[in-house]
């Protein structure tokens, strides 16, 4: 008898958690649907031509500040690490005198 209450009990709690956690699922799922908006569902109040222009800028703002092929982002420009005396192995890396960077290590030009 005492085990078929701990069954009941263990039956029961393990109802709680499922009804839980579909209640989380539904929950999330409708609060996405429901007044959520990205680039895939655009904001309906906003005009298509506004959608336009902000999709474009995105765009454009994404191009600026990618790099080339061998060039790394530092600050606002793009540099090459291997080569840029003053962004030698990493930005801001500064080789010394006679600032000579080769293969993105300092030397001193011997």
């Amino acid at each position: 008898m005492r085990r078929d209450v701990a069954t009941t009990l263990l039956a029961r709690k393990n109802a709680w958690k499922a009804a839980l956690l579909a209640g989380a699922i539904a929950w999330g799922t409708l609060s996405c649907a429901q007044g959520s908006h990205n680039d895939l569902n655009p904001d309906p109040g906003e005009n298509l031509a506004e959608q336009h222009a902000a999709d474009q800028d995105r765009e454009r703002e994404m191009r600026r500040s990618q790099c080339a092929a061998g060039k790394t982002r530092c600050n606002e420009s793009c540099v090459d690490l291997q080569s840029d005396a003053f962004h030698c192995g990493g930005c801001g890396e500064v080789c010394a005198p006679p600032g000579i960077c080769y293969h993105g290590q300092c030397s001193q030009g011997e």
